[in-house]
């Protein structure tokens, strides 16, 4: 039944983003990965169909209190690491944001809340941010490519607004959206999008 529901392999993104702090229902486990609470839940049979779709309502309902199957994950870094930062301030504690390597993910059942609310909008009766990925039971350690904690996160923010700030002073500088920074003229934005492109072809991105 869950074959029906979940994200194809060959379309799940490459890089996931998940964020972790400490009391997460999505345990840590070293050498293992991030297991999710409700490890022994599946919905392998047709007259489960209900059941399923009551736990994705549960996961993305914050104060359902169900110990969910599920672990969540963001196909969208800048959002990660924002979601991050607000909820240190708000709960006073660390967090960090692990990148994962989502063609690692292939053999593990992923869903995508948004392409589920849009088949089925009547028993998708739940809010969700569009780069949210559901992950069942097991994020395996084997997928992490890095670790960044907030005050990393914030450093690399500060580092891009000077970076911008400076670049926006120059004469002739226009806003690059995909870069999120200023840039002098077209060349330099080609010159510097080339070297990103160069930089994902030797992580294997491209």
């Amino acid at each position: 039944m869950m074959d029906n529901f979940r994200v194809e392999p060959e379309a799940l993104p490459r890089k996931f983003y998940r964020v972790n702090f400490n009391g997460t229902w999505s345990e840590y486990v070293p050498s293992t990965g991030f297991k999710a609470a409700g490890t022994n839940t599946t919905f392998q049979l047709a007259t489960q169909v209900d059941r399923f779709w009551q736990s994705i309502r549960d996961q993305l309902k914050w104060n359902s209190g169900v110990r969910s199957p599920y672990s969540s994950l963001f196909n969208d870094r800048r959002h990660a690491e924002n979601w991050a930062l607000r909820w240190e301030d708000n709960n006073k504690q660390p967090y960090d944001v692990w990148e994962i390597d989502g063609t690692m993910l292939r053999d593990i059942y992923v869903f995508h809340p948004s392409t589920l609310q849009r088949q089925q909008p009547a028993r998708a009766l739940f809010r969700t941010e569009p780069s949210e990925y559901l992950c069942l039971h097991l994020i395996p350690e084997t997928t992490f490519i890095s670790r960044e904690s907030t005050l990393d996160i914030k450093a690399s923010k500060r580092h891009r607004e000077e970076m911008a700030e400076h670049r926006q002073q120059r004469p002739g500088a226009h806003w690059v959206p995909e870069l999120y920074s200023y840039y002098d003229t077209d060349n330099e934005y080609e010159t510097n999008n080339g070297n990103d492109d160069m930089i994902k072809m030797m992580e294997g991105d491209c």
